[in-house]
């Protein structure tokens, strides 16, 4: 292998040790998001199993809603009353 070869390996070698210490340190953030359940609401069932619903509350009447995929519906107890948030 000549002096070039060798360059051309060191740069590709270091350029995959970035990538890969770089994929490491995202997985490590998601871990510690999901960890501590940033980012979530009380429609998820945990941090690691998501709703994909986002939850929405009208500010004049504190009636909650569900939306998902541009679909907007209200929120119901389980005895099928729509629910509101409290004023604090």
């Amino acid at each position: 292998m000549n002096a070039n070869e060798q360059k051309g390996y060191d740069i590709a070698n270091g350029v995959m040790t970035a990538i890969g210490r770089l994929g490491l340190f995202l997985i490590v953030i998601w871990f510690i998001i999901n960890l501590f359940g940033w980012g979530t609401d009380d429609t998820d069932y945990s941090s690691w199993r998501r709703s994909g619903l986002s939850l929405h509350t009208d500010a004049k009447t504190g009636l909650q809603y569900l939306a998902k995929d541009g679909a907007l519906i209200p929120r119901l107890d389980q005895e099928g009353n729509h629910m509101r948030k409290e004023a604090p």
